[in-house]
């Protein structure tokens, strides 16, 4: 059994989850959460828990040959 997906699911429900509670604290009118910009943090947090995996993913991914300069002939 591969820990792979079960790994996935998990940082799918955390990013619905932060997502859910910065909408609440941006959206839900309490006094308490007046000023302190969850609006903001709405647009950029959940940006910024992707940015680490979409580096990952995109330098795991498999470059094509013929980008790579050894293999371009002269």
């Amino acid at each position: 059994m591969s820990t792979r997906p079960t790994a996935l699911w998990a940082a799918i429900v955390l990013l619905v989850l932060t997502v859910i509670q910065l909408a609440v604290g941006a959206f839900g009118g309490f006094d308490q959460f007046d000023g302190k910009g969850f609006g903001y943090r709405l647009a950029v947090y959940p940006v910024l828990m992707l940015l680490v995996p979409a580096i990952w993913w995109w330098k795991q991914s498999p470059r094509p040959v013929d980008a790579l300069p050894w293999t371009r002939s002269r």
